[in-house]
């Protein structure tokens, strides 16, 4: 498909301008007539005319920020009695009379209101909403699961604002970790680049003063001559070395292979263990309890966290327990099975069980759970200071020790 930039005129007589993607420039036409536009002009978008968040290679899933504000905004005018349809001609700024050039939502994201007007497009074709969303890979599984359920207790406008608490809940979850990151990311690139600067500058004036001497240098000060006679003699293999050495374990773990090397030491490292865990028993919890909430049932809310959650570790589990439950076991004892779920959960799903208040229980639980993550973020935030001081001062050391020794055996020659 392609991206076609567009200048049309609605039934108002206004202008309106705006980017669709298609097949070719004729569906891109046929699609602005079925809308209610008049198009003057339509083109073709060239590579290097196109922003970084359009391709679709760099990240092909929505950013929880589109996903919180377009279900906030659909449950707000889903409320006010507004057809599902009219209600995402609003949101994508394509109702008759909108204004031009503007969507309900300013999404950051230009590839979030391309599919956006996907969505409405088969809406204007008769599918429901559901499928709508099942259909487009972009969007996350649980959308097009509760809004089958929405649609099928009428209860539409509800589950949208369920879902927007949800997907606002994960992005401050994801926000707070990101947010404990940022020092030692300054950090880290603040030390890459003084060792560079000390390779390129510092080391090679010693070095002339070394060889004039012919001294035996000690093993740190050889290694750091090495390295900045490779830079200063090689300077474009270095940037490629550092390139690929940065990009390639970011291309490995986004492969099948590299994620189910994540999932494994998440699960295994005795620190991450605890921590992964909790997250993973947080948001099972989230999505379980909005999912019963909207009237789905258990086994088929199961499965649907299993999809929401991912991963090739926790997926078998989730298939474990839906088959337990189809064949009659209880919730809570299917829990017992895997040491994954914290004992609290078992507990107060056995409870709730028994009261017939599951969904309100697993709410509960979520957040207990929530409690203990943005305890354990704070800690975490505590922690990673001292440890980047320590990573900085051994890195530090060694090339101050690269320096200084040397220059005691050339004061002792002397």
């Amino acid at each position: 498909m392609a991206f076609f930039s567009y200048l049309a005129i609605d039934a108002s007589g206004q202008k309106r301008k705006g980017q669709i993607e298609k097949d070719s420039m004729a569906d891109a036409t046929d699609f602005l007539k079925r809308i209610g536009l008049f198009p003057l002009n339509i083109r073709k978008k060239r590579l290097l005319d196109l922003e970084l968040s359009e391709l679709e290679w760099l990240n092909n899933s929505a950013a929880l920020t589109d996903l919180a504000s377009s279900c906030r905004a659909m449950s707000f005018i889903l409320g006010a009695g507004v057809e599902l349809s009219g209600a995402f001609a609003i949101l994508t700024g394509q109702a008759p009379g909108a204004i031009t050039g503007g969507q309900a939502i300013r999404q950051k994201d230009r590839r979030f209101q391309k599919r956006l007007a996907e969505i409405y497009e088969r809406l204007l074709k008769g599918q429901s909403l559901s499928a709508c969303y099942a259909s487009v890979p972009f969007f996350p599984p649980l959308l097009s699961h509760m809004c089958r359920v929405g649609e099928r207790s009428g209860r539409l406008p509800e589950v949208m604002e369920t879902l927007a608490d949800y997907y606002e809940h994960e992005l401050k979850n994801r926000q707070s970790l990101q947010g404990a990151m940022i020092y030692p990311a300054i950090v880290s690139v603040m030390m890459i680049g003084v060792i560079i600067l000390t390779l390129l500058f510092v080391i090679p004036s010693y070095a002339q003063i070394f060889e004039a001497e012919d001294l035996a240098l000690p093993w740190p000060t050889q290694i750091m001559m090495s390295l900045s006679q490779f830079l200063t003699a090689y300077p474009a293999p270095s940037v490629m070395a550092a390139f690929a050495s940065a990009a390639g374990p970011i291309a490995f773990f986004k492969s099948g292979k590299g994620k189910m090397a994540i999932e494994f030491l998440k699960a295994r490292l005795p620190g991450l263990k605890g921590f992964c865990r909790q997250t993973m028993n947080l948001r099972f919890c989230r999505c379980l309890s909005i999912m019963l909430g909207a009237g789905e049932t258990l086994p088929a809310a199961v499965e649907t966290a299993g999809q929401v959650l991912g991963g090739s570790y926790f997926t078998p589990i989730f298939q474990s327990i839906r088959v337990s439950l189809e064949e009659g076991r209880p919730f809570w004892a299917t829990l017992t099975q895997f040491d994954c779920f914290d004992p609290m959960l078992t507990n107060m799903a056995r409870i709730g069980e028994e009261t017939g208040q599951l969904a309100e229980t697993l709410q509960k639980c979520a957040a207990y759970f929530q409690n203990k993550s943005d305890h354990n973020t704070a800690l975490l935030n505590r922690l990673i200071e001292p440890g980047v001081i320590l990573v900085l001062g051994v890195v530090l050391g060694f090339i101050t020790l690269s320096v200084i020794l040397p220059t005691f055996t050339l004061t002792s020659a002397m």
